[in-house]
């Protein structure tokens, strides 16, 4: 049962690839749902089994590297962590795949689909299982390959193909550091697996790295590369703009990025290697500074998009930031909590989005949008729900989960920038009611188009309903069980150092109700906010772009352009990369240098040595024959020293002398005259043969 759970959609991925010619689409579908629902069973059971049962499990399969004394296993690990990430996986696929099935309908290459999105979540349950840094690498490497294929599923279009390579390069940049990291665990650790590193971590605390003449602790060190991987994956600011432009996908794509898998498994690592951060303070605070600026960065620029799936991607990147940011504060449960009630109303939304979308025969511009609750009633209930659960309306998983954070974050202002990213997650959550404030005008103004639309299908109200069902009541079953000092289901899976925020756990079992009103109110706030904004402004009408977003024109202007972050990352990054590249790697390096010492300068010496050598030939066959017979004699007679080698090794030296005899010969010059004159004698000799016929 337990490695049926992480293979089985591996076989169902293949299976569809390799015989898609014979199934079709309707059996690709059968069989990539069919696996995927029997793997979200599975997952169940392993959850009730590992977490609620504290039964965690152990599978070795075999040693993958023995070298030596380097041992890599493959094995998988199943604790409480593990199973809370494979319920949260499987069944945010399920339905993405259940919804997939209707969505791409009528696309020719619905198999190959169906077999990227089992190959995805295979990859992404490798992640979670893992038990040493080399397999988690693996499928680490997995997700970022089959996103790379689902974003340029569409590989036709040219902006498909831009926004999948720029998510591929914009992993690498973060999947260097990851892969650093993991050199360095193993040079200093020898081992790669997760509880001898964890174990042995408290006694690294004291060595040091020597990197320019600058001393690092070897503790920081592996946590700064580390962490460099997670921005990269996460989204998190400075490698956060791969993300927005991953849209250009079909929607079942973005649903599964930005739900289950590809984002989620930064944060994921984050908490699994909470025995090194613990260690780190300073990458702590590092945690807290990233991941506060992502959450009010991504909600500002997120405010003004008119786009609608990337309104809900900078909101995705917006909540990343808060699970990266309790990370910080040492609140690893909650940031897992938050992930997976996260998932289920993200994933809601984004498919009650492409429902929206399609129905409108693709179009995603919010500004020609309107009335689309009286028009779509069932898809707009469920993003309104989504997006109402984003907000931390009361008694929605989002309530319970990211409001929480607010919480704990009440707790650790012990010195200014935690003050200060205290009162950013406030601004945050208005910022996050203006983005959500501006689909007002899809579902509820008029619209003066009246043509009839098509609602929700069979497949895609029952993934909506599935994911639904988690919006509203994951964190209502699951806050007592996943957060605070009262359980003990984690285990030794997250651990937190007594000195790093000592008091947030606890102080957090004794919010009082003001606290715990805070968050929405400020929320309220917002909403009161944004109507005074829209009812003084006066809108011509629906072409009138600022009236979505509530903000005047210049503040629209300015985060419309993301503060100019990209252009700032091509020109100051990107370019001088590029140039530095050209003219000095590949001009001088490659083209220069290299090709000197290898290629080129080889070539030169044997033609130098060729020409010496061509001075030595002769045109007389008995005078090559007497310099090979001069030279045996010679070799003949410096062996002879060696009277042993004679006798014992004839053999040797006869090879030895007959491979010198054929290497002379092939050095016998033929002239262009010799080959002129053999060529005239052949046309005599067939001349006369013609005239005796």
């Amino acid at each position: 049962m337990y490695l049926m759970i992480i293979y089985l959609s591996l076989v169902t991925a293949f299976t569809t690839l390799l015989y898609s010619h014979k199934i079709g689409g309707n059996g690709a579908c059968l069989i990539t749902i069919g696996g995927m629902g029997i793997t979200n069973i599975l997952s169940l059971f392993i959850f009730a089994e590992v977490g609620l049962a504290a039964c965690p499990s152990y599978i070795h399969i075999f040693n993958w590297i023995d070298f030596g004394y380097i041992l890599v296993e493959w094995a998988h690990i199943f604790d409480s962590l593990t199973c809370t990430m494979l319920v949260v996986v499987t069944s945010v696929s399920f339905a993405v795949h259940i919804f997939s099935a209707s969505y791409m309908k009528e696309d020719p290459d619905l198999p190959r689909f169906m077999a990227y999105l089992s190959l995805f979540t295979f990859f992404m349950l490798i992640l979670v299982t893992s038990s040493n840094f080399l397999q988690l690498f693996v499928g680490w490497e997995g997700v970022g390959l089959c996103s790379y294929l689902l974003i340029n599923f569409w590989y036709h279009r040219i902006q498909a193909n831009k926004s999948a390579i720029k998510a591929m390069l914009v992993n690498r940049v973060g999947d260097i550091g990851l892969s650093i990291a993991i050199f360095c665990i193993f040079s200093v650790y020898k081992t790669l697996d997760f509880s001898i590193v964890f174990i042995t971590t408290p006694y690294m605390l004291n060595k040091t790295l020597n990197i320019a003449g600058f001393d690092f602790f070897i503790v920081d060190f592996i946590c700064f590369f580390i962490f460099f991987g997670i921005i990269g994956k996460s989204a998190q600011f400075l490698l956060h703009s791969w993300l927005p432009d991953a849209m250009e996908g079909p929607t079942p794509v973005s649903a599964l990025i930005h739900a289950a898998t590809m984002v989620t498994a930064g944060v994921f690592l984050l908490a699994r290697c909470s025995p090194l951060f613990e260690y780190s303070p300073t990458m702590l605070a590092v945690l807290e500074v990233f991941g506060v600026l992502t959450v009010g960065y991504a909600s500002l620029v997120g405010a003004v998009q008119l786009d609608l799936k990337k309104i809900i991607a900078y909101s995705t990147c917006s909540q990343l930031g808060y699970m990266i940011y309790a990370a910080g504060i040492s609140a690893y449960s909650e940031s897992i909590f938050h992930l997976a009630s996260h998932a289920f109303f993200k994933a809601m939304l984004f498919i009650s989005a492409g429902v929206i979308i399609h129905a409108l025969n693709g179009e995603q511009d919010i500004r020609n949008m309107g009335g689309l609750a009286k028009r779509l009633p069932f898809a707009s209930f469920c993003f309104i729900t989504a997006s109402i659960a984003l907000m931390g309306i009361p008694f929605l998983s989002g309530f319970f989960s990211k409001d929480l954070v607010i919480e704990f974050s009440f707790y650790v202002i012990y010195w200014p920038f935690e003050m200060v990213a205290y009162f950013i997650n406030y601004i945050a959550l208005i910022s996050t009611v203006y983005s959500l404030s501006s689909l007002d005008s899809v579902f509820f103004n008029d619209s003066k188009d009246d043509e009839l639309l098509y609602d929700a299908d069979l497949l895609s109200s029952i993934s909506l309903f599935l994911l639904f069902m988690g919006s509203i009541f994951f964190g209502f079953w699951c806050s007592d069980l996943l957060v605070g000092f009262g359980t003990d289901f984690w285990n030794d899976c997250l651990y937190v150092v007594n000195m790093n925020h000592p008091f947030v756990l606890l102080h957090s079992e004794f919010i009082t109700e003001y606290e715990l009103d805070l968050p929405f109110l400020f929320s309220i706030f917002g909403v009161l906010l944004m109507s005074d904004i829209e009812e003084k402004k006066g809108c011509c009408g629906v072409n009138c772009r600022y009236r979505y977003n509530g903000f005047n024109k210049e503040t629209t202007d300015i985060f419309e352009r993301k503060l100019n972050f990209d252009r700032f990352i091509t020109s100051r990054v990107v370019s001088p990369i590029l140039n530095l590249s050209y003219t000095q790697t590949y001009q001088n390096l490659d083209r220069g240098v290299f090709e000197l010492i290898g290629p080129n300068g080889i070539a030169k010496s044997l033609y130098v040595k060729y020409s010496f050598l061509n001075r030595l030939h002769y045109d007389f066959i008995f005078d090559i024959l007497f310099l090979i017979i001069l030279f045996v004699f010679f070799i003949s007679e410096f062996v002879g020293y060696n009277s042993d080698f004679l006798f014992l090794n004839n053999n040797l030296f006869f090879d030895f002398s007959l491979f010198i005899l054929l290497f002379l010969i092939s050095f016998i010059e033929v002239t262009e005259k010799d080959i002129e004159k053999l060529l005239n004698e052949e046309k005599v000799f067939i001349n006369k043969y013609k005239l005796k016929k």
